[in-house]
């Protein structure tokens, strides 16, 4: 079978050169093979579009930017992960294209630079997003530029994980400050999400930077920024400030997940279908498939917290509590005192939206941890 070689022109006979393949820079392999198969870049970056975003060839638009055609940042990342591996995955990238197009990438495929006799990809940005991981990591959400430095906010997804839940909240927060996403996965990609402590040890070990976070978590990602405040301290990094949104405070853990219907062993349907009504912000945006997948992850997530320890300790570390004004979830409100129990310095403030407002009320949410962090940087 002839291999397929990669070659930065555009297809036809003008494209193939008839030279051993060693000779040829830009090849994405450097062995001799008498039988050749050659394809532009132009060619291989349309099949994994279209295959990727499930869009009629006929209106892939090579100028037209691919943020246009994706769904969400999700999107973005599997075809930055098809493109690596197309293009060799090799270890270093090339400069990244903003708001990247079939016909920008493939200039920047074609005169980028080469190592191993390898054209490297690009990285792909959604909104600067730059880093992608596989496994449990981080995607960045606006790096931040040379010679500036500004906050770096880690937020933490709930539930099934999904890193682009914060994505509208990413898009205000960055006007200030650099913000990564956790994303969750368990140690083979493929298994039951991990025990939360385990999460955020690997998130820190992943963490390549040492100027003092800010953890922002929502639901199950407030449990993950307790851990991985611990695991920072423990660690001797610094972290300015928390914020704690529509999460199970830690008074109403057992009560709430041990013993009603919100545990993970239940099987009501009426529950059901009243969470779905309480995520439809998120479920709206995923597939049939994607939502079955989501519920799967929501009952390890809530598992998971049900066997989360905060322990005894009370760090001081200043701690921003919100929830929203029609919060379905009455003991988030009800018992949100006890993060006290958690974070000695703790704020509490209302904001517009129900459990989701992280999702419908984005600006609003994103307003209030700007002033946090604002004023926790002025007091230190």
């Amino acid at each position: 079978m002839a291999k397929k070689y990669f070659f930065p022109v555009s297809d036809g006979a003008d494209s193939v050169v008839k030279n051993d393949s060693n000779t040829i820079s830009g090849l994405k392999t450097g062995f001799s093979n008498s039988l050749w198969s050659y394809e532009s870049i132009e060619t291989v970056l349309r099949r994994r579009a279209v295959q990727v975003f499930d869009i009629p060839e006929k209106e892939l638009f090579s100028d037209v930017p691919l943020t246009n055609y994706a769904e969400n940042l999700l999107d973005m990342i599997r075809f930055q992960q098809l493109v690596e591996q197309d293009f060799a995955g090799t270890d270093t990238l090339a400069e990244s294209v903003h708001q990247p197009s079939i016909a920008s990438m493939t200039a920047s495929l074609a005169t980028g630079k080469r190592e191993r006799g390898a054209v490297q990809a690009p990285v792909l940005q959604w909104k600067r997003c730059v880093d992608i991981s596989e496994k449990a990591g981080w995607v960045r959400l606006y790096s931040e530029e040379k010679g500036r430095t500004r906050p770096l906010v880690l937020c933490f997804p709930y539930a099934g994980g999904e890193p682009h839940m914060f994505q509208k909240v990413a898009n205000h927060l960055g006007r200030q400050c650099d913000v990564r996403i956790a994303r969750y996965a368990s140690s083979d990609d493929t298994g039951p999400l991990q025990p939360i402590e385990s999460l955020a040890r690997i998130l820190v070990d992943n963490l390549d930077d040492n100027r003092p976070v800010i953890l922002l978590g929502h639901c199950y990602g407030a449990y993950m920024a307790h851990a991985v405040a611990r695991e920072m301290r423990v660690g001797g990094q610094k972290v300015h400030g928390v914020v704690v949104a529509g999460a199970t405070p830690p008074d109403a853990q057992e009560l709430v997940y041990a013993r009603s219907r919100w545990s993970s062993d239940s099987e009501d349907d009426a529950t059901l279908e009243y969470l779905k009504e309480i995520y439809a912000p998120l479920l709206t945006d995923m597939s049939e498939k994607g939502q079955t997948r989501y519920w799967v992850e929501y009952k390890q997530a809530v598992r998971r917290m049900e066997r989360y320890d905060f322990g005894t300790d009370c760090m001081e570390i200043p701690c921003l509590v919100v929830t929203g004004e029609s919060e379905e979830y009455p003991f988030v409100v009800e018992f949100s005192p006890s993060w006290k129990r958690c974070f000695s310095l703790c704020h509490f403030v209302d904001t517009p939206g129900g459990h989701l407002f992280v999702q419908t009320h984005a600006e609003t949410f994103a307003e209030a941890v700007l002033r946090f962090i604002q004023d926790i940087t002025e007091e230190s």
